[in-house]
């Protein structure tokens, strides 16, 4: 609308409340949209934002919006924007793994990070040394990444949660925003509870928190009334918080592309920090 005012905006969200249809452009979310393929005969372009969420074998509900789309107008374009061009269990976005095919043939455009910083568009990252390391010896791999109920079982014990805890404390205490990613909910709880009794203001949130209690959360945290988050899969991928200037990963992952979005968090400029502090307690840096 800002660059063309006269293309008709339609929003497609059973979460916002609203269904349009025949607009020119249509911001989505995939859980609402993806079987409503044929009401979008016109649709010649597909912009997906955080596309390394797209699976490489031909199931799920972006495949199954993508098919959709494709059989009213074989001449759809897709255009995919992620900072992590790849999935750990199927490698490249732009290359085949076993008999799936590819939705991308190459990327058409690429601006390193290296780059963003010295332009001054990310925030500079440092990282606190010297901190306990959690020990994943023993903890198997599936799909790519640590099985999560082993590595529940090997990092979240009392001793460990204790030491992060206490060292963040000591280490974030010129810190404003303090983000933490953990393993499982029982381990961001026990987190945040041991952050709690340290007389920090501290929140969880997972998949499995209300929808308004996620969002109060979230807001109070953006507003700096909330000074710690701990979280499970939900702030690590799109979260925009500028403010944030601690990362504490507590959450071994084999992961790089997980590694660099949690990461990723810290790295949003503000007017409220110098710079990011990232506590990598899991030791993903070393391992990527």
């Amino acid at each position: 609308r800002e660059h063309e005012p006269s293309i008709g905006v339609g929003i497609f969200s059973a979460s916002l409340g609203r269904k349009d249809y025949g607009r020119r452009v249509t911001f989505a979310n995939i859980q609402s949209i993806y079987r409503q393929a044929e009401h979008f005969r016109n649709v010649g372009l597909l912009l997906i934002d955080e596309v390394h969420l797209v699976p490489h074998a031909d199931d799920g509900m972006y495949r199954t919006f993508i098919n959709g789309l494709r059989a009213v107008n074989p001449d759809l374009k897709i255009c995919g924007l992620t900072a992590t061009p790849w999935r750990t269990n199927s490698g490249n976005l732009c290359e085949a793994y076993g008999e799936a095919q590819p939705i991308f043939s190459e990327v058409a455009y690429e601006l390193p990070m290296t780059e963003l910083l010295k332009r001054g568009f990310l925030s500079t990252m440092r990282a606190a040394p010297h901190l306990k390391k959690m020990d994943t010896t023993g903890v198997h791999t599936r799909g790519g990444e640590f099985v999560d109920k082993e590595l529940d079982a090997a990092v979240n014990t009392e001793e460990i949660n204790e030491a992060i805890v206490a060292e963040t404390v000591a280490v974030c205490a010129d810190r404003k925003s303090w983000l933490v990613f953990c393993v499982t909910i029982d381990h961001a709880t026990r987190v945040r509870d041991l952050f709690r009794s340290h007389g920090i203001t501290c929140e969880m949130v997972s998949g499995e928190t209300e929808r308004h209690e996620r969002d109060r959360i979230i807001r109070d945290f953006g507003a700096g009334r909330i000074r710690c988050v701990t979280n499970v899969n939900v702030l690590a991928t799109g979260y925009d918080n500028p403010n944030i200037d601690a990362i504490i990963m507590a959450r071994p992952t084999k992961s790089p592309g997980m590694f660099l979005q949690q990461a990723g968090r810290g790295l949003r400029i503000s007017d409220l920090k110098q710079d990011c502090l990232l506590l990598d307690f899991a030791g993903n840096t070393r391992m990527h």
